[in-house]
């Protein structure tokens, strides 16, 4: 009988000890896991926080464009009322050389009616 209770007392010390291994591993195990889980929030924050950053710079870059457009119309609007005023320019320079044609003809009749008088 007492050898029993002694191989009882060493199978009890062994699962003792056994025990004792599978919660220190467990302990360990667990730790490794929050630690694990602790870095993943922190990439999943800084994730978030660069995906906010990103929209934010999509939305200033969209600004910008934005702006560019609407000074470029202006310019274009500008350009535009110059090509207008060139063209109507044009325009009455143009009749200002029909007149002088006009005139320069006039003048061609008149002095081959003087030359033909004077002949």
């Amino acid at each position: 009988m007492e050898i029993a209770i002694s191989i009882l007392g060493v199978i009890a010390g062994l699962l003792g000890v056994l025990f004792t291994y599978v919660w220190r591993a467990n302990g360990k195990t667990q730790k490794s896991i929050l630690e694990t889980q602790k870095s993943i929030m922190e990439m999943v924050n800084r994730s978030i926080e660069l995906h906010k950053e990103s929209i934010e710079l999509h939305k200033e870059s969209m600004e910008i464009i934005r702006q560019n457009h609407k000074d470029s119309m202006e310019a274009l609007k500008g350009i535009t009322q110059m090509l207008k005023e060139v063209s109507q320019m044009l325009k009455e320079v143009s009749q200002m050389v029909k007149e002088v044609s006009q005139m320069l003809l006039n003048q061609t009749k008149i002095l081959e009616r003087i030359e033909g008088k004077i002949k």
